[in-house]
């Protein structure tokens, strides 16, 4: 039973960190003064997030709310009331609080990118990349921010808008493979195969223990009339995961393809017989490279 509570918290403190996640006990820990003072809305702001951090929210608004009352003309606390209500899902007080924080600090980006965040949940999908342009525009060196515009801007069909913020996002954080992932996807949208070839290598180059990386340009290559090269990047998809009894299928099907049968029937042969799901992720592999 203690191991299923302590699970829970985890999983709780997971998703807390979702909308809190520049507070952690290290920072907090970091931010405390030696002899702190119980009245200022610093303190009442430090105190929300270390009960936002141990999943109290109720608590937390409480402490936002007196940072609020007494630092009416500091914008954190009421960024930090607006994400608390956000997590409970009270959406209209969240609203109101972000908008106050952008009347007391208009050059914060980070209530801007909330107001954002929230719009775009509730399909107010122009109002959201309205705001994520402002946040972006005050903080020009935020690569995330860059991708959630990106993002905004694909689902809004704006294609060619979205390649130009992602490809920010690259240039502001370059070695990291999860913005390389997504810039490759948009060229590959776009149909500029060779630039999502060369992006997606970089990706999977930078990212060496995600096989979905591996995987996913592998089918590229093959997309692109690169078998040989596909079959490496299977194989490092497989060589991160090796209980993958789907990745094993499908490069046997990579090797059937180039004519390789005596490989193809190791492949088969290891990767075992296989369950509804990894039958499904095998079809829709082959329908992705267009074998189907």
């Amino acid at each position: 039973m203690g191991s299923d509570r302590d699970a829970v918290e985890d999983l709780r403190r997971f998703f807390q960190a979702s909308y809190f996640p520049d507070v952690n006990q290290e920072k907090i820990q970091k931010q405390t003064p030696a002899e702190p003072d119980p009245d200022t809305p610093e303190e009442f702001t430090r105190r929300g997030d270390a009960l936002a951090a141990e999943g109290e929210i109720g608590q937390a608004i409480e402490h936002y709310r007196k940072a609020v009352q007494l630092g009416g003309q500091q914008a954190r606390p009421h960024t930090r009331l607006a994400d608390a209500y956000v997590y409970t899902e009270n959406s209209a007080r969240a609203i109101s609080q972000y908008k106050k924080a952008i009347n007391v600090a208009p050059d914060d980006a980070e209530p801007h990118f909330g107001l954002a965040e929230l719009y775009r949940r509730f399909g107010r999908i122009k109002a959201a990349i309205r705001e994520y342009r402002i946040a972006n525009y005050l903080d020009k060196k935020n690569a995330f921010y860059r991708y959630r515009l990106a993002d905004a801007l694909t689902q809004a069909g704006y294609l060619r808008d979205a390649l130009v913020e992602m490809t920010h996002a690259v240039e502001i954080s370059p070695d990291d493979s999860f913005y390389r992932f997504w810039l490759a996807e948009l060229h590959l949208r776009q149909g500029n195969h060779e630039d999502a070839v060369r992006q997606l290598e970089v990706a999977a180059e930078l990212a060496t223990q995600d096989d979905y990386y591996h995987l996913r340009l592998g089918a590229l290559y093959l997309q692109t009339g690169q078998a040989e090269k596909a079959v490496r990047s299977i194989r490092n998809a497989i060589r991160i995961r090796p209980e993958n009894g789907s990745y094993k299928q499908i490069l046997g099907e990579i090797y059937l393809h180039l004519g390789r049968e005596e490989a193809a029937n190791v492949c088969y042969e290891f990767a075992g017989a296989l369950d509804a799901y990894d039958h499904d992720f095998v079809r829709r592999f082959r329908i992705s490279v267009g074998w189907q």
